[in-house]
């Protein structure tokens, strides 16, 4: 099973039939409001025989109920909880925003996008050398050769500024950062964070704290231009700005994924 299609009803089932029943009455309430208890049970009935239908649910003569088949309840649980998350934002030429997550919840990865509106989710399992050619595909990253080097440190005004400059007054971008750093690469850097005009797509690497509460391990932005890649890492109390950003990210994915000590490819 490379790929799975749910609809928003067959996800709500999913969770029902998971026992995860906050994150059903929050996307019953979101996209099924209307309906009342008889009116929704009819819409659950009509998914049971579409998971049925897709072999994504069986029924137990022996218990007389039915349940997820394993493969499927994996994809359930997973949006609940995985030991570490991958979340990735992209601007589109329309103006608008996409986002996918990856979920590593231990012997693959499953890569979680939203189609139509909300209306259905696809789950796509992926091997560790596919997880990283989802990422290199998505930010469209550039493989331009280049070591990554540390070019400047920013403030978080310093970031502020910089994001400002190449909104409004692109052309005083690079001297400006030429104040903050004398690395040789620091015009290429401004030149293109103005292609951008200072927008910027993310990751997000989630993990989960003791209490299985998610928990924010790095914040990475990420810059192309039509020859070269760049990652800005938030620290602490400055952001890091990196070259070779092809390179970075998919070290920095492929260690975590080891990290786990479960993936199987």
């Amino acid at each position: 099973m490379n790929r799975v299609t749910l609809s928003i009803d067959e996800l709500i089932y999913g969770f029902y039939s998971e026992g995860l029943f906050e994150q059903a009455i929050g996307l019953r309430q979101t996209f099924f409001e209307e309906l009342n208890d008889d009116q929704f049970e009819l819409v659950l009935q009509t998914s049971c025989r579409s998971l049925l239908s897709k072999d994504l649910l069986v029924y137990d003569e022996h218990d007389h109920r039915f349940q997820l088949t394993e493969e499927s309840s994996s994809l359930i649980k997973s949006l609940n909880y995985s030991p570490l998350s991958l979340k990735f934002s992209r601007f589109e030429a329309d103006g608008g925003q996409d986002s996918i997550s990856i979920h590593l919840p231990g012997g693959k990865g499953i890569c979680h996008s939203v189609i139509h509106e909300g209306q259905v989710h696809v789950f796509d399992i992926l091997s560790q050398g596919e997880i990283l050619l989802k990422l290199k595909e998505y930010f469209s990253l550039k493989d331009s050769g280049n070591d990554s080097n540390k070019i400047l440190e920013l403030k978080q005004a310093e970031f502020e500024e910089m994001l400002t400059l190449a909104e409004q007054q692109p052309s005083s971008l690079e001297a400006y950062l030429r104040t903050l750093s004398n690395h040789s690469e620091a015009s290429l850097f401004a030149n293109a964070v103005s292609y951008n005009k200072g927008k910027m797509n993310s990751m997000l690497v989630l993990g989960f704290d003791d209490k299985k509460e998610p928990d924010i391990e790095d914040v990475l932005f990420v810059i192309c231009d039509p020859v070269s890649s760049w990652v800005i890492k938030k620290n602490e109390q400055t952001y890091e700005v990196l070259s070779g950003g092809r390179n970075v990210l998919s070290d920095l994915v492929e260690s975590r994924i080891v990290g786990l000590n479960s993936f199987s490819v």
